[in-house]
């Protein structure tokens, strides 16, 4: 009679079999093509419980809009400054404004703006030591980095939020094709924890600028609520917009305003009858009615300096109870009279 297995010999032969099969699966599986590695790492995680609410190509927009912006300030700040200012987009990025407050230190500066009558409210933000170091700077001193922060003074905190003003106004203009609002300045914090202006869930575009100048460098960001951003977004995807909205305006008569807003700048000029010699000594016992000689001939014309260069030759003399010159040619590169100059006044 056949030998009649038992259960566990039955089991045992089973997984057997099975051991085998799996080991043949795995020899006839190829191994995985570049292709198939390529894609598989471009896999990304995807929250669905917070959507993406801006495509790429609104991001891209609002950087291209912000270039704009980027050559109004660089103009703005130069002029408070007093040097050359170099300003750079360093991201355009969509967050939840609960992830932007953590981001930021614990102790910063943000200037937080109403955007009438569009919902929400917005904010600019930077650091302390590059705020101090601003400061120092509009204020007459070199800008130098600032190693250790310290908190801002009141008139340290006004001159920044001028600053910030002026960066708000720069965004009414540059969003004044799409969307009109007036931003106003709301305070400031210096504790981000204690700033409430959405709810942590909501959907925030932070957009980064460095700035450079020959001592200074560092950070502002802008914080612009998406509800308020939401329907000039919608429409330039749609293409309500396109290239127009971020070209600049041609103004009609453009050379004719130029030169009408030049002739009401203001520039100082100053007639120079001559130089001469004195000591120190000389100088300090120097009285109301002293004479003081000059080493140029009392013939010689008086050189008239228009900002820091000399343009005319003239004349020294009153008008009425008052000192004046009469303009009698005008010099050229080397200083001397031009021909074919008339004598006028």
């Amino acid at each position: 009679m056949a030998n009649i297995l038992s259960q566990d010999e039955v089991d045992a032969l089973l997984s057997s079999f099975a051991d085998e099969g799996d080991g043949a699966e795995e020899a006839e599986s190829p191994e995985p093509t570049p292709e198939e590695t390529k894609s598989e790492s471009k896999i990304s995680v995807y929250d669905f419980r917070r959507p993406n609410r801006i495509s790429k190509d609104q991001l891209r927009f609002l950087e291209v809009l912000h270039e704009g912006f980027v050559a109004r300030f660089t103009g703005v700040l130069s002029g408070y400054m007093r040097t050359m200012v170099e300003i750079e987009i360093l991201s355009v990025e969509q967050l939840t404004y609960g992830e932007w407050v953590q981001s930021l230190p614990e102790s910063t500066c943000v200037f937080p703006f109403s955007m009438e009558p569009l919902q929400g409210s917005g904010a600019v933000e930077t650091s302390p030591s590059f705020g101090l170091s601003l400061v120092d700077r509009l204020l007459g001193g070199q800008g130098a980095a600032v190693d250790r922060s310290r908190d801002l003074t009141p008139l340290e905190t006004g001159i920044l939020a001028r600053i910030a003003d002026q960066q708000i106004r720069g965004l009414a203009e540059i969003w004044s094709d799409m969307m009109v609002f007036t931003p106003k300045i709301e305070g400031f914090e210096k504790q981000p924890n204690m700033l409430k202006l959405l709810p942590d869930p909501e959907t925030v575009v932070l957009i980064t600028f460095e700035i450079k100048t020959q001592t200074l460098n560092g950070t502002i960001s802008i914080c612009y609520p998406f509800v308020a951003l939401e329907p000039a977004l919608t429409r330039a995807s749609a293409g309500a917009f396109g290239a127009n909205a971020i070209r600049p305006v041609k103004v009609p008569d453009g050379p004719a305003w130029i030169t009408k807003g030049l002739k009401r700048g203001r520039v100082d000029v100053t007639a120079k009858l001559g130089t001469g010699m004195v000591t120190v000594g000389e100088f300090i016992r120097l009285r109301p009615g002293d004479v003081v000689r000059l080493e140029t001939r009392v013939d010689h014309p008086a050189e008239v300096i228009v900002g820091d260069r000399p343009m005319f030759h003239a004349r020294a003399g009153q008008a009425g109870r008052k000192l004046a010159v009469q303009i009698v040619g005008r010099m050229d590169e080397d200083g001397g009279q031009m021909r074919g100059e008339t004598d006028g006044t």
